[in-house]
Formats: structure tokens, C-alpha cells, sequence
């Protein structure tokens, strides 16, 4: 039977390492004409930011590796590889821990989950040079998992979400201000769907919230930065009239649009698709296929996912662009998902056992 055990081991490691062989080839040749490493992109710009050559107000990144560059410890392939490290190794085990706890890394299905997030595409993709993306990732889940730590305690979470929401908005705004009005939009959800069950309640303060959302100066700075896009070379021009003349509908149709994934402009799209989206569909089904686990934590990450979503989906017409922002969205449902995966299998267990020592389950669960 063990060695039965570990023949099944053997070849569902086996497996994934030649389906993550297959993919890296497939990406490869997709991404052949991409153009990601250009000498206009981010990346280069990233680079005469580090050297001195300019100055990017955007971001500190730059004015980071810059600070590395006076130290002399500035160099763009050493850079890449730790960010290649954090993306392959680091981060994986991080979103284990962000959704349970340290110990549960131990187990086959932790190191399973880890291993399919190492294969998300566009982290891969933008881990291979000095971008920003993969270090604000590895920040977001050391906040992730303070956040997880300090659920019961109030105090605690202000002081997280104020410290990390300015060291987050210094590295992209959407994020930043996502973290905070996450937090926010946490309590709402914990107490109206999961304390109560008052969806029409929920429901009427979303369309409040929106309303104050679409008077506030911040849906004026957004529409600023969308029209900073080249809206002719932009994959979704044609939605920057519909987000400007009816922001509530272009948000739906830019949810569907850039969250759903369902752009599929080219191949490289439809690998979007397959390898990123429908693993984030299949965990959102998931995630309110099992309401009965939700807690306050959860409550978080959905309220994060909410705010930090709809606040990126409206400045983006740009599905390159959009690719990049929704980590964030897809990362923090796929944390859910797998923390109630764990929540509920404790569950499972937990009345099993009671069962074999002939308890009540309502007992076991009262001592438990």
C-alpha cells in the first residue's frame, strides 16, 4: 500500500513536471514576437532609472535600484534572478502560509497548490527582468499574511493597513489604496453575508458605495491616467468612451472583459485564458460554493478583491496592462480558495473522528 502510495506520488510529480516542461516551451514560442523586453519598455526605463539617467515619479522602484546602484550592489541580471527566485520559490510557499498557516507547507496538497502558482504564466513572464511586479507580490503576501495573524485584533490591522498601504501606493496606487479600502469593504462583507445574512442590506451599500465612488475626485484622477493611454494602439479602445459617458456599465463590460478573461484577441490571450483564468473561476465557484466556511479573513481578501478590482478595471483599456494588474485580483481568491479547502477539510475530519469515538458531532465541534 506505501509503495503503491508513492508510485501515485511519483507520477503526479512526474506529470507536472512535463506538463511544466510543455508549458515553458509553449510560452516560449508565443511570447517570441511579445513585446516585453523592448527597449521602450518598463524594464528598460526601470534601468536608466536605476543608472541616473532619469527620474520615474510613477514608482520607487526606480529610485530603489537606484539607491542599489550608489551602493554598488546595482546589476540588472543579478536583480532578475532574485526576482526569478522570490517568483519561483519564495512567493509560492508565501500564498501556502498566507491561507492557513506556517506548519500546513508540510503537507503534499500545500506543496502541490505552490507548485501550480509557480506556473502562473504573467508572473513567470515578468520575473524575467527588473520589474516591479514580482517584489510588490512578495510584499502583498508578507502583508497577506500579517493581516491572517492579526484578524482578532483591530489595533493591530489599522496599523498594518496604514503602514503597508503607503508603502504599497508608493509602488502602484491602485494597490495601495486597494489595501485600505479592502480592509474597509473586509467589515462590510464579514457583517452583512457572513454575520448576518442581510444581501439586500449588502447589496444597497455597494450601490451607495459606488455612487460616492463615481462622485469622488478619484474616479477623475483614474480617467486622467486612462487618458494617458495611446487610445488607438490601446487592445481596448473602444472602452474608453464607455467607461466615460457610463462607468457603471463599462465596469461590468471591463470586468467581464479583462477579470473574465474573456478578451481573447490572440494565442497568447487564449493561454491567458486557460492557464490563469479558469484556475481563477473554478476557485471563485469554489469560494461561494462553500459560504458556510467564510470568516473574517476571508471577508478581507473578497473585500480586497473588490475595491483594488474595480478601481484597476477602470483605469485599464489596455489588456497587456490589465494582465499585470489582476495578480493582485487573482492572487487573493485563490488564497480563499485554498484556505477553505483546508478550513473545510478540518471540518471533515474533525466529525470523522468524533464519529470513531462515538461523541456527537455537535459536541466534538463544541470542544474543539
Amino acid at each position: 500500500m506505501l509503495n503503491k502510495s508513492i508510485s501515485n506520488s511519483n507520477f503526479i510529480f512526474g506529470f507536472f513536471l512535463l506538463f511544466s516542461a510543455l508549458k515553458v516551451i509553449v510560452l516560449t514560442i508565443a511570447f517570441s514576437d511579445f513585446s516585453l523586453f523592448t527597449s521602450d519598455g518598463d524594464a528598460a526605463k526601470y534601468h536608466l532609472a536605476a543608472e541616473g539617467h532619469i527620474e520615474m515619479s510613477s514608482s520607487i522602484w526606480g529610485a530603489l535600484l537606484h539607491q542599489l546602484y550608489l551602493l554598488n550592489f546595482y546589476n540588472r541580471d543579478y536583480i532578475s534572478i532574485f526576482l526569478m527566485f522570490l517568483q519561483s520559490f519564495i512567493i509560492p510557499f508565501l500564498l501556502i502560509i498566507a491561507s492557513v498557516n506556517f506548519r500546513t507547507i508540510k503537507k503534499k496538497s500545500a506543496i502541490l497548490f505552490a507548485f501550480l502558482f509557480s506556473l502562473y504564466p504573467t508572473q513567470i513572464l515578468f520575473s524575467m527582468d527588473i520589474y516591479r511586479d514580482i517584489f510588490m507580490l512578495f510584499i502583498f503576501m508578507c502583508v497577506l499574511i500579517l493581516m491572517r495573524l492579526s484578524v482578532n485584533s483591530l489595533a493591530k490591522q489599522i496599523f498594518i493597513v496604514l503602514i503597508f498601504s503607503i508603502i504599497l501606493f508608493s509602488f502602484r496606487k491602485y494597490l495601495g489604496f486597494g489595501l485600505a479600502a479592502g480592509w474597509i469593504l473586509g467589515f462590510i462583507i464579514y457583517y452583512s453575508l457572513i454575520r448576518r445574512n442581510y444581501k439586500i442590506m449588502f447589496l444597497i451599500l455597494m450601490i451607495l458605495l459606488f455612487i460616492l465612488f463615481e462622485k469622488s475626485p478619484i474616479i477623475h484622477l483614474l480617467s486622467e491616467y486612462r487618458s494617458g493611454f495611446d487610445i488607438g494602439a490601446s487592445t481596448m479602445f473602444f472602452m474608453h468612451s464607455i467607461l466615460e459617458n457610463s462607468p457603471l456599465l463599462g465596469i461590468f463590460l471591463s470586468f467581464f472583459l479583462q477579470i473574465g478573461g474573456l478578451y481573447i484577441a490572440s494565442f497568447v490571450y487564449a493561454l491567458f485564458f486557460i492557464f490563469e483564468t479558469v484556475p481563477f473561476l473554478l476557485s471563485a465557484y469554489y469560494i461561494f460554493k462553500n459560504k458556510e466556511y467564510w470568516d473574517r479573513y476571508i471577508a478581507f481578501l473578497l473585500g480586497f478583491f473588490i475595491a483594488y478590482s474595480v478601481v484597476w478595471i477602470f483605469a485599464s483599456i489596455n489588456m497587456g496592462t490589465g494582465v499585470r494588474l489582476r495578480i493582485f485580483s487573482y492572487t487573493v481568491i485563490f488564497i480563499a480558495a485554498i484556505r477553505i479547502h483546508y478550513l473545510k477539510k478540518e471540518k471533515l475530519t474533525t466529525a470523522f473522528l468524533c464519529k470513531l469515538q462515538k461523541n456527537s458531532y455537535d459536541n466534538c465541534n463544541h470542544r474543539g
